[in-house]
């Protein structure tokens, strides 16, 4: 296995549920409502300017550029506000980073998230030394499907490591069809925990979990043997 590559929400913490309601109480005052199950069918997987393109479109509803920035901004702080008390890290994931790390697997983050909720959450989890690259939507074009980040993702590790990363023998940890649809059209191996949505909605992983506590460096690596 040449490289580990983490989606962040719902894989290293459970914060879907925090993205959700952040969307919730900064788009009230718009007089957008939706549950969590058509928030997880229409909108997850994708950037939070993404998501609000998508919602705008569905809402009939034309948010300019400042107040896009302005909500954009409201949820970021909302979220590292909420993190920390209203999440929990994925079972498994610590022990998975530091697996990987002992075994000398390069590790990154692909994420649509922001740069500082995520840099929040490693640094609480006490694993941000393990991730020489971290991607967020700040650092590609296109978001997820598209597998420009976790291309990059490769590229960096490569640059960093000074060795050769080869994308089949790369494997991504997704919890979402929209990021396994990415790491699909990268070239790479997929593993699916189903922290968000159920294994029906994951069939295009190379291996379902429900969680990573059973997940050893052995059994990514037989993902691409």
């Amino acid at each position: 296995m040449d490289a580990l590559i983490f989606d962040f929400d719902g894989v290293i913490f459970d914060s879907e549920p925090v993205h959700i309601a952040g969307f919730e109480q900064v788009l009230e005052p718009f007089g957008v409502e939706f549950t969590r199950e058509e928030y997880c069918q229409k909108y997850l997987g994708y950037d939070d300017y993404e998501v609000l393109e998508l919602m705008g479109k569905d809402f009939g509803l034309a948010f300019s550029p400042q107040q896009v920035e302005e909500i954009v901004a409201r949820k970021t702080r909302y979220l590292q506000e909420n993190l920390a008390q209203a999440t929990k890290p994925i079972p498994g994931v610590a022990e998975l980073i530091s697996a990987a790390a002992a075994a000398g697997v390069p590790q990154a983050v692909c994420s649509g998230g922001l740069r500082a909720e995520i840099d929040t959450g490693l640094a609480r989890l006490g694993v941000a030394e393990f991730f020489p690259v971290v991607l967020t939507a700040e650092d590609f074009t296109h978001g997820k499907p598209h597998p420009e980040g976790y291309i990059r993702a490769a590229e960096l590790l490569a640059q960093h490591t000074g060795l050769a990363i080869n994308r089949p023998s790369c494997v991504a940890i997704e919890d979402s069809p929209t990021g396994l649809a990415a790491v699909r059209a990268a070239g790479m191996k997929a593993l699916a925990i189903t922290s968000t949505f159920p294994p029906t909605a994951l069939s295009l992983a190379h291996r379902i979990e429900p969680d990573l506590t059973n997940v050893t460096i052995e059994m990514l690596e037989k993902l691409i043997d």
